[in-house]
């Protein structure tokens, strides 16, 4: 019995201890729209990078038809002269393409990143209220039922 007595004493401390006030249901639907908030911010840079792999793939298409034609023109030239003109300006003009492409391809990006972060913080700061909620917290400010 002496054993009993020493458990019974060693847990004689924790009959006061209360459970503090949580909303469990709270958490679990707080937890639910995290994992929402990430769903759709997942779905932001998958379509974003979607639309960029497709474009990617039209101006790779796009570049083989203009360097099959620009070997064409050139193997056509009628002097050296006139294949060097057509090999600087077909120089000129991929570079400018290359600059305009990969501009439009960090746009699409960059796009896509910026509306999966607009996400994603706006969730965040839904959190921070409803952890406060959640929690009981005395000194959180109460949303008015107005």
């Amino acid at each position: 019995m002496a054993q009993s007595n020493a458990f019974a004493e060693a847990f004689k401390g924790f009959q006061d201890f209360k459970m503090p006030n949580v909303d469990f249901n709270g958490v679990f639907s707080l937890t639910r729209r995290n994992a929402e908030a990430f769903s759709a911010a997942n779905q932001a840079v998958a379509e974003g990078l979607q639309k960029a792999v497709k474009r990617q793939t039209e101006i790779a298409q796009s570049n083989i038809e203009a360097a099959l034609s620009f070997v064409k023109e050139v193997t056509g030239a009628k002097s050296p002269e006139a294949s060097a003109q057509k090999q600087a300006q077909f120089a000129q003009k991929a570079a400018e393409e290359l600059v305009s492409n990969a501009r439009e391809i960090m746009e699409i990006v960059s796009k896509s990143s910026t509306q999966a972060s607009e996400v994603l913080s706006k969730r965040f700061n839904q959190v921070i209220s409803e952890i406060s909620d959640i929690a009981g917290n005395p000194a959180a400010p109460k949303k008015s039922s107005k």
